[in-house]
């Protein structure tokens, strides 16, 4: 960073990211120093250094697997969808999806008796990979007896947009008020940086200098959710608990 006080480096980590934005947390002492004010721009030379803890959580998380075949199905055993691509859908479905997403939704939504592969949706940006996974969460939340859902993302961005487009439109708007959502936040994480929506389903506790924090799960705490959302790295405190 330059300045009339020389040129000094700093080490931060970033808080999020958006479409075009970082959001870096930025030390006291840096802005102390260039008695940085709120709103304030100021130019500076960023450098990114590679975080090998989601290399290490990818394999870790592979390691754990009770039974590779979860990923790496047989692919010799003869697969039997039981529906064909000219099925007429029924009415339950969103009338926005298109042949491909309603078909991805049904197979999601498939009774566990029924044996399928692991369902992959890929595509390019903007083609509706999320709004079609959000309708089958909302499915498989709006069926009778209904497991229990783990939601995972890349960014904390991504997780919350499904509360706030999906899961909690679904919760207070469409009669499901009985449904119990966790969002699941980095313990470190500004709780006044993340969306007012969201906040509400997340575990926030008072620190002894009368700050709001973030907080980890307890078993208690997600037994009885239906749906829980994380990121991929915060799902790992999920999975401690089991």
């Amino acid at each position: 960073m330059k300045g009339s006080k020389g040129r000094t480096a700093y080490v931060v980590g970033i808080e999020d990211t958006g479409k075009s934005t970082l959001y870096l947390r930025l030390p006291s002492t840096l802005i102390d120093t260039y008695e940085l004010k709120d709103e304030e721009e100021f130019e500076v030379e960023v450098q990114f250094q590679l975080n090998r803890l989601p290399l290490c959580e990818m394999h870790h998380a592979v390691d754990r697997l009770p039974d590779l075949s979860l990923v790496y199905p047989d692919i010799r055993e003869k697969i039997v969808i039981p529906w064909s691509p000219g099925k007429q859908w029924g009415d339950d479905l969103n009338t926005k999806l298109n042949p491909k997403q309603r078909e991805a939704v049904v197979a999601i939504t498939t009774p566990l008796v029924i044996s399928l592969p692991p369902i992959l949706i890929i595509g390019p940006y903007g083609t509706g990979k999320t709004f079609t996974l959000g309708q089958a969460i909302k499915m498989l939340l709006s069926q009778e007896n209904h497991r229990r859902v783990l939601v995972c993302t890349h960014s904390n961005s991504a997780a919350d947009l499904y509360i706030r487009e999906y899961l909690h439109p679904f919760i207070e708007k469409e009669g499901n008020s009985g449904i119990k959502l966790l969002r699941v936040y980095y313990e470190n994480r500004w709780v006044q940086t993340v969306n007012q929506v969201v906040q509400q389903y997340c575990l926030i506790t008072i620190n002894e200098a009368g700050a709001r924090t973030f907080r980890y799960p307890t078993l208690h705490d997600v037994k009885d959710c239906d749906v829980v959302v994380a990121t991929l790295s915060t799902s790992r405190y999920v999975n401690l608990l089991t």
